[in-house]
């Protein structure tokens, strides 16, 4: 009885304990192009989803990032991502995370594109706590004039 009770709250521990520890990231890669200079005579759509990796860094200041000619765009020299996915054609994407805070960065040809920066100079970081559901779109805008 005792073993049975013991062998049933190991299996329920297996089988919710990794999902629960972790946080649910889910979002929306944009794809942002041309002029999208604020007027108040046109109406902005909303940006269209497309296909890309998502990838989630370590904290990572702007000034650790080994930068190119291009604003926001970067190489990772000696820096590995701890987790990446996938966005659907729509753009859609989802992930689980452990606790803790992370430099979230879209692959652009081998190179890495965020032009977010918080008032600390850490690139895209997104916060993820246990057992949260946090949504994140992310605009890959490198196109785009302002």
């Amino acid at each position: 009885m005792i073993k049975s009770i013991a062998l049933s709250f190991m299996l329920a521990f297996f089988l919710t304990g990794c999902s629960t520890s972790r946080g649910l990231l889910t979002g929306k890669l944009q794809r942002v192009t041309g002029n999208n200079m604020p007027s108040p005579d046109i109406a902005r759509e909303e940006p269209p989803g497309f296909a890309g990796t998502i990838y989630f860094f370590e904290p990572i200041m702007a000034s650790q990032a080994d930068p190119t000619r291009e604003p926001g765009v970067y190489r990772m020299s000696g820096k590995m991502p701890l987790a990446k996915t996938m966005a659907d054609s729509l753009g859609q994407f989802h992930i689980r995370l452990k606790p803790g805070r992370y430099s979230v960065l879209i692959g652009r040809d081998g190179f890495f594109y965020s032009n977010i920066t918080d008032l600390d100079g850490s690139i895209n970081p997104v916060t993820i706590t246990r057992r949260e559901t946090k949504q994140l779109v992310l605009r890959a805008d490198w196109d785009a004039v302002y």
